[in-house]
């Protein structure tokens, strides 16, 4: 029974020779997993696997091989399979191979932006039957992605296997793979004809018995149930089904409701986040900007821009960017969030070159107040909560958030804000403090007025606190603590 599965059932490519006779002895253990208590014992053999049911050989066109033809088709048309299993690579090849990934196969549509491991599941899926199971390790980066083309990926997967179980592997990366510089996901998964649209996210914590003994253990309030419809609407959901409790998942659903987004509230005013000078290889003209103050990474603290600062004197950068994005009053926020959970963001009453490090809002004159409300928002413990449940990397592998993940932070209207007592409040809060170090009341201080903006109540504000707490024991390493502090 174990020869017949492994010869007729399971299909894996791979590329290189102790890469192949690791697969084989993953494959044996696979067919234990099918039939564990083989009757007879003694029936228990196994028929080599290389060259036969495991061929070395390029995915896309492996079938094409004499050797691949044998084993992977019938009837000249791709054999089905009941199982398949894989590790499927995470490369990145960045847009320049994009033509030849649609030349070669890959997703029936948008093509992920970063890894191919997508794509090979959609070329296992030419194998699938009806009923095939799916196990396979893939990376974590497309089903977190925040882009367009990231998150139309991975639904279009997820809507043709629906219902697929996916495990985060985030906390498990540093004796997992600890060669990886990404998390992984495992995703789990059958191709069948009645379909339940439903995502189970489950959480693996971390502990220090997990790391020594490489074993993990899962409870029932680390799996949480997310429709496919509550994921079409809000794509961040997904990420906070992995870190968050059905808790977060309720607050998040209500101030993405409630309120639009930071995109969409700039957008009255026809601005954008930008990204930075980019120096590079310096090989467009920056001599417009010599002479403004220049600010670097280290320049910046929270709410506040240094009155000294050098000045930009380069005549060239790769990516200098439009003159007007520089401009007085502008918001920034820096990229990396290595101090601690909370972002970095001020205010720059003047004009000033700012770097890749950071990205900025060239409000218009009348927007000042504006600009400090907005950095005062996107400082307080309510931001760092937002982007620990839905920035694509924050909290999983990379402490950093991207436009687009500050884009989508849920802002109460301008006008509204700025004529209550909390939102007066904050803005004075924020022009105080670009001439001072917040203390650990200034901190609470700001929560609070923030609370009060977004009419939070108690228990709301327990979750977005304990959001912070987590954040902060992240970025301090203390993985255990994060993990345990789930369970509430």
């Amino acid at each position: 029974m174990i020869r017949s599965t492994l010869h007729q059932q399971i299909y894996g490519v791979d590329i290189s020779e102790a890469a192949v006779r690791v697969a084989a002895f993953s494959l044996y253990l696979a067919a234990l997993e099918l039939d564990p208590d083989p009757q007879p014992p003694q029936a228990l053999k196994f028929e080599p696997l290389i060259g036969k049911t495991l061929i070395v050989g390029d995915a896309w066109y492996v079938e094409s091989t004499t050797v691949g033809k044998a084993a992977l088709t019938e009837q000249d048309a791709p054999r089905k399979f009941d199982v398949i299993v894989g590790n499927p690579p995470w490369s990145y090849q960045g847009k320049a191979a994009t033509p030849a990934r649609r030349i070669r196969g890959g997703p029936r549509g948008p093509l992920p932006p970063r890894g191919e491991s997508l794509d090979f599941v959609f070329r296992a899926m030419d194998f699938a039957s009806e009923n095939t199971r799916f196990g396979l390790i893939l990376s974590a980066v497309q089903f977190f992605s925040l882009s367009e083309t990231g998150v139309a990926a991975s639904r279009q997967l997820i809507e043709k296997l629906s219902p697929v179980t996916l495990v985060n592997l985030s906390n498990q990366s540093d004796w997992l793979f600890p060669k990886g510089n990404m998390s992984a996901v495992v995703l789990f998964a059958r191709n069948r004809p009645l379909r339940r649209a439903a995502i189970t996210a489950v959480q693996v914590p971390w502990s220090p018995a997990g790391v020594k003994s490489h074993t993990f253990e899962i409870a029932p309030s680390d799996i949480i149930t997310l429709s496919l419809a509550d994921w079409k609407r809000r794509p961040e959901f997904l990420k906070a089904a992995f870190v968050g409790s059905r808790r977060d998942l309720s607050l998040l659903d209500r101030l993405t409701t409630s309120h639009l987004t930071l995109d969409d509230r700039l957008g009255k005013f026809d601005v954008r986040l930008r990204t930075g000078l980019i120096l590079g290889d310096r090989s467009r003209d920056s001599s417009f900007l010599r002479g403004l103050p220049l600010l670097t990474v280290q320049d910046l603290r929270p709410f506040s821009v240094p009155d000294k600062l050098g000045s930009f004197d380069a005549a060239e950068a790769q990516w200098p960017r439009n003159r007007d994005i520089y401009r007085a009053p502008l918001l920034l926020v820096k990229e990396f969030m290595k101090g601690g959970p909370r972002p970095v963001v001020a205010v720059a009453d003047r004009d000033i070159v700012f770097m890749d490090a950071f990205f900025g809002a060239a409000l218009p004159s009348a927007g000042r107040e504006v600009a400090h409300l907005l950095a005062a928002i996107l400082s307080s413990s309510l931001a760092s909560w937002f982007f620990l449940m839905t920035a694509s990397t924050f909290g999983l592998w990379m402490q950093r958030i991207r436009p687009r993940d500050i884009e989508r932070m849920p802002i109460p209207g301008f006008e509204e804000a700025l004529s209550s007592e909390s939102g007066r409040r904050l803005t004075r809060f924020a022009q105080r403090l670009q001439q001072s170090t917040p203390s650990d009341a200034d901190w609470q201080t700001l929560d609070d007025s923030v609370f009060d903006l977004y009419d939070m109540d108690k228990a709301d504000r327990i979750v977005v606190r304990d959001g912070l707490f987590r954040a902060s024991w992240l970025m301090e390493g203390r993985q255990e603590r994060f993990s345990g502090s789930r369970q509430r």
